[in-house]
């Protein structure tokens, strides 16, 4: 957390990630994961395992920290979800460079 008011927060998981009225609509506390202290500076920041907690099960769902708050959500993996750049070459992404690179080289 950066310039936030000096003090001790709970860093804790909500019903839902419904974030249309801040925490408000995310409903209640369902999981406590830790505090996190923030210093004079307004500087804080928390890492670690939380027991018994696996990132499938908070996904989709708030996180809030006072009245912050942001919604866990998953990315795919490398090469998990390739997309595609042009429906008419139907390359990915990856391929598109190559192929931009190539053709840049003979400019």
């Amino acid at each position: 957390m950066a310039s936030y008011p000096p003090g001790t927060y709970e860093i804790v998981v909500r019903e839902t990630g419904n974030l249309t009225q801040g925490i408000k609509s995310a409903g209640q506390v369902i999981r406590i994961l830790g505090k996190v202290e923030v210093d004079d500076r307004g500087w804080g920041e928390w890492s670690g395992e939380v027991e018994d907690l696996e990132v499938w099960q908070v996904v989709g769902h708030a996180l809030s920290v006072d009245q912050v708050a942001g919604v866990v959500a998953r990315s795919a993996g490398v090469w998990e979800n390739v997309k595609k750049v042009c429906a008419c070459s139907g390359r990915t992404i990856g391929e598109e460079l190559q192929v931009m690179a190539k053709q840049e080289s003979v400019l």
